[in-house]
């Protein structure tokens, strides 16, 4: 198949150097720098998993590690049981498919128990099959409920590794901020160890237009990593993911890309005189109904897939569905909103609050307008809030609003 949702040219992927992937069966392509979440979203794969229990459908919600949905098995040489797809680097020949589904993601039988939810809650298995022998039933449930199976054999090539070191200074992350506190650090003539869990460094660089120290963000990266290479007290890993950090700032790494092809993977315990944690932030997604649906994706994930990977057209409903909100700007808001849906699911509650912003002055008209309109209007709320707080910070949100809601710290108490 053709990557028919990939712009012709940008990005950081590499064109020139096509890699065959197979996914539940069926034969893709991507290129180097994809990862398999990426690759599949190009081929235009929208259901990639089935949720652990009631088996609801799932696609590609994150762009990295925040990803909660997609976990695939890993096959032949690669075989590894609940990988990301997010986190997957493509690899030529890479064979993956999805987990806890029968006899295929897109029509999954086990799919049935949704119509009986309300049957079957949270920990109800084990209150209603301990007789005769909670042990009788446990096969059966962990089956249905399961997640991938572990490899049936061992690798046939390579070993896994652990080593020890000890540095001045460990440095977790290699965005901006991280890669400025490693140069600086090196210059002291310190030792320092930069481990970052992506492929390349840049963290939101990579898909940003930025400029830093007037040059283009990409180029001032490039140049920092370029000079840190230079320096032999500096040891910077990539794809290697800081993991547990321990008594006496001992931090648990997993290099999962090594030099030496006979090493699959590499375990450091590094004990550090200084740590400094450069991990940057993920979003967090909005609460409301079917948020979990194949097509729902955090608002980084859509913008690192667009600007990194180059994939615009998948999103092309999303901004369908903006042009048709401001086509009717003028209209009554309640009118709007009956129109498009009072429900909490998409795309009703996103239409209705993206008109809601668009007519408003500030953040609490837009909020009036809002619980006027009825229905699901917490959701809405919800939406309303993130795009002004997007958009212009916290100083929309009327000072009193602000002092009538109670701190963390005072609710703890």
């Amino acid at each position: 198949m053709k990557n028919h949702r990939r712009l012709k040219s940008g990005g950081r992927v590499d064109r020139s150097t096509r890699l065959n992937f197979t996914f539940n069966g069926r034969h893709y392509h991507g290129f180097e720098g994809d990862t398999l979440a990426s690759a599949l979203i190009a081929n235009g794969v929208k259901v990639v998993a089935r949720s652990f229990k009631y088996h609801r459908p799932r696609g590609i919600i994150g762009s990295g590690i925040e990803d909660p949905a997609s976990l695939v098995e890993l096959l032949d040489e690669n075989a590894s049981g609940n990988n990301l797809a997010t986190t997957v680097i493509l690899k030529d020949g890479l064979k993956a498919k999805s987990i806890n589904c029968w006899p295929n993601v897109d029509f999954d039988f086990g799919s049935i128990i949704q119509f009986f939810h309300k049957l079957v809650p949270a920990g109800f298995y084990y209150k209603t099959f301990m007789w005769p022998n909670w042990h009788l039933f446990e096969p059966s449930i962990r089956k249905a409920a399961g997640l991938a199976a572990a490899p049936h054999k061992p690798p046939s090539k390579g070993h896994f590794e652990s080593r020890n070191a000890h540095t001045d200074i460990l440095v977790i992350g290699s965005g901006p901020a991280g890669l400025a506190a490693a140069l600086i650090a090196a210059k002291t003539g310190a030792k320092v160890f930069l481990v970052d869990q992506n492929s390349e460094p840049g963290g939101d660089l990579l898909s940003s237009n930025l400029r830093v120290n007037k040059r283009p963000a990409m180029a001032w990266v490039d140049g920092v990593v370029s000079e840190l290479a230079k320096m032999t007290n500096v040891t910077h890993m990539q794809n290697s993911t800081a993991w547990a950090y321990r008594e006496h700032n001992l931090v648990i790494v997993n290099q999962r890309e090594v030099d030496n092809s006979s090493i699959i993977e590499r375990s450091w315990r590094v004990r550090a005189n200084k740590v400094i944690i450069a991990t940057g932030a993920i979003e967090r997604s909005l609460v409301f109904a079917n948020n979990d649906r194949p097509g729902v994706m955090l608002a980084s994930a859509v913008h690192t897939f667009v600007k990194k990977y180059k994939k615009n057209r998948y999103f092309r409903e999303v901004i369908n569905n903006i042009k048709k909100v401001i086509r009717v700007k003028k209209h009554n808001h309640i009118k709007v909103v009956k129109k498009f849906g009072k429900a909490c699911s998409y795309p009703g509650t996103f239409m209705g609050s993206i008109h809601a912003m668009i007519t408003s002055k500030n953040y609490k008209t837009a909020v009036i307008k809002t619980i006027k309109a009825g229905g699901c209007n917490c959701s809405r709320a919800n939406f309303v809030g993130a795009y002004f707080a997007a958009a212009n910070g916290v100083k929309n949100i009327p000072l009193q609003w602000i002092n009538k809601t109670k701190s963390a710290k005072s609710i703890i108490k």
